[in-house]
């Protein structure tokens, strides 16, 4: 077995987690709270913006659980990876930083900053 198995199979698991994590959030199970979901002063003001956000947040990460595996089961019928290879891999996971830059931002242009008090 070859020690560059660790990142596609890491891609993998790293996108079933964030596909399994989603689906509550996708379904509308999970209320406010400070632990789970997107959680910021907007979200958490109200469910009117909290579940559409959530919404919003659970498609992306769907959809980036879903390429992370697509990408992983090509370079697993590559092996051996040169260390290139495993460092591009590593890449689509650190991606999930500008996603969740991504969905604050929109969450903000949508239901605008809650006033100060």
């Amino acid at each position: 077995m070859h020690s560059s198995i660790v990142v596609p199979i890491s891609l993998i698991v790293v996108g079933l987690i964030g596909i399994g994590l989603s689906i509550p959030i996708l379904l509308n199970r999970i209320p406010r709270n400070q632990v789970y979901g997107l959680r910021t002063k907007l979200t958490l003001s109200s469910d009117e913006i909290w579940f559409p956000a959530n919404r919003f947040a659970a498609k992306l990460m769907i959809a980036w659980g879903i390429v992370n595996v697509l990408i992983a089961i090509p370079a697993l019928r590559m092996l051996p990876l040169s260390d290139t290879a495993q460092f591009m891999l590593c890449l689509p996971p650190l991606s999930i930083v500008a996603i969740c830059l991504f969905v604050v931002r929109w969450v903000n242009r949508k239901y605008g900053r809650p006033t100060a008090k």
